[in-house]
């Protein structure tokens, strides 16, 4: 049995009303008296030389009659067992789902605080009683199937202890059945040792894997934002391009509509010749001038509907349109 200092446990708990905030969690002095008076009426027998330190109210419609009562001595349960619960008895605290087990059997539940405040609250016991904090969250399958392995083991590692001392007490046992006892206790503290390793190892590989999927998590709504933000931007231009398109395309048919007979002759000419127009031939047809074409294709270019001039052939030049 260890020795628990009740000032330190005073301390500790005291640090913890920094970190534990949650609306299930009340600290001496902000303890409702009805909360308290019902947990002393259902669960906390607690005596007159103890002080409420801290209640957990695990109670839909916040009556305090379930949860757990913390004090400078002990700790008190809704689902308490007939153990010792001083924290002087206490060797373990684990967090298995939303339940705290105290030496390997639950204790009490913390069902209606959050996650990280329910691994909070069992840390603090751990603190307590001086053991390593837990980083992770049990989960139920995996703890029953290794205490379920751990209690065949000690239950051996009992019924053998108790076996051997009744042998040395008749005072018959011959030194090679002892030996054998020994041997066979040794070894099942050898499988108990490594059952105890094998949890520990789990944990960590649970504790490992928690961590990669929520950075992984974190990646996938990085890179799902930005895509987001990317196809907001394109979807942008594609609508800023179709704008700029209609605007063209009107600019367009204002132009064509604004033709004269003549410029609308030597326009859809243009069209038909594939965009390349023999100035000669085009006076040869239509009777035109020189400067007539010239004219028109400088009118034409103006308002977007034919290009540059490209070359000369023969007699005449040649223009492109813009179709």
């Amino acid at each position: 049995m260890r020795v628990v200092d009740a000032a330190r446990v005073k301390e500790i708990i005291e640090k913890y009303r920094v970190l534990l905030k949650d609306n299930r969690v009340y600290f001496k002095d902000n303890i409702p008296e009805e909360k308290l008076k019902n947990a002393i009426e259902k669960y906390a027998d607690i005596s007159h030389d103890e002080t409420p330190l801290l209640l957990i109210d695990d109670t839909i419609l916040g009556s305090g009659k379930e949860g757990a009562v913390f004090t400078e001595k002990r700790i008190l349960g809704k689902r308490i067992t007939k153990d010792k619960v001083l924290y002087s008895y206490i060797n373990s605290a684990e967090l298995v789902d939303q339940k705290i087990f105290i030496n390997c059997q639950q204790f009490f539940s913390v069902f209606l605080v959050d996650e990280p405040n329910r691994l909070r609250v069992c840390n603090m016991i751990r603190e307590i009683i001086g053991t390593e904090p837990q980083k992770a969250v049990i989960s139920g399958k995996k703890w029953k199937n290794l205490r379920k392995k751990n209690k065949n083991l000690k239950k051996e590692n009992k019924y053998l202890k108790k076996r051997l001392i009744e042998l040395q007490k008749a005072n018959y046992m011959p030194p090679e059945t002892l030996a054998q006892l020994k041997a066979e206790l040794r070894k099942t503290e050898e499988k108990c040792n490594e059952l105890e390793a094998t949890v520990k190892k789990q944990q960590q590989k649970i504790e490992t894997v928690q961590s990669e999927l929520e950075n992984a998590l974190k990646k996938s709504e990085e890179e799902k934002s930005l895509l987001e933000q990317e196809v907001e931007t394109l979807r942008q231009e594609v609508e800023t391009l179709k704008d700029a398109l209609q605007q063209t395309q009107l600019q367009r048919q204002r132009a064509l509509n604004s033709l004269t007979p003549k410029e609308r002759y030597i326009y859809h000419y243009v069209v038909r010749q594939k965009g390349t127009v023999n100035i000669a031939q085009l006076m040869k047809i239509k009777r035109y001038t020189t400067d007539d074409i010239f004219k028109i294709f400088n009118d034409l270019e103006s308002k977007g509907l034919v290009g540059r001039i490209v070359g000369e052939l023969n007699a005449g030049k040649r223009f492109t349109s813009r179709e």
